[in-house]
């Protein structure tokens, strides 16, 4: 059977059924997707990218000791988007504060990075992503080294991982 062509706007009162649909790349947008009311459960949760945004941040008065801390546990196959660091109160003289990436124990990043006195308060710096790449179930673990190194170190530290994960 050859196709119909319509070379008008189309509306249709009552259900339409189709064997197939094959809409146009970018042709559904965010309006087309309704808002699930009552029972219909809307887009299920397997078919849609997840974003996070892993947070982990000291007290913004507490000064930044050295530690590491899982601040993600991947669910599904994804991304590391980006990854920084800051503080709120800026690191003095010679102090520093070497942050690090790390999955299931290894670095991911193309080095570590270093928070000082170049930075000003809330300067977010990003480290390189070198292995983005996560699996299901990988643990993502933020870890830093404060030092004094003759100054002051920073104050309220934080970090923050952009991660995607995949529609399973």
């Amino acid at each position: 059977m050859g196709q119909v062509v319509f070379p008008d706007d189309v509306r249709v009162n009552g259900n339409l059924s189709a064997g197939s649909f094959s809409p146009p790349a970018d042709s559904i947008g965010d309006n087309a997707v309704q808002t699930p009311s009552g029972t219909d459960p809307g887009i299920q949760v397997s078919k849609l990218e997840h974003r996070f945004h892993a947070v982990y941040a000291d007290e913004s008065a507490t000064t930044t000791a050295s530690e590491a801390r899982v601040i993600h546990v991947a669910r599904r196959a994804g991304t590391i988007e980006e990854f920084g660091a800051g503080s709120v109160v800026a690191a003095v003289g010679g102090a520093t504060v070497t942050v690090d990436l790390l999955v299931n124990g290894s670095s991911v990043l193309t080095s570590t990075f270093v928070l000082d006195n170049a930075n000003s308060a809330y300067d977010f710096e990003t480290g390189t992503i070198n292995t983005p790449t996560l699996a299901a179930g990988d643990v993502v673990e933020a870890s830093w080294v404060a030092a004094a190194g003759g100054g002051t170190i920073p104050l309220g530290f934080y970090v923050e991982a952009r991660i995607k994960e995949n529609a399973s």
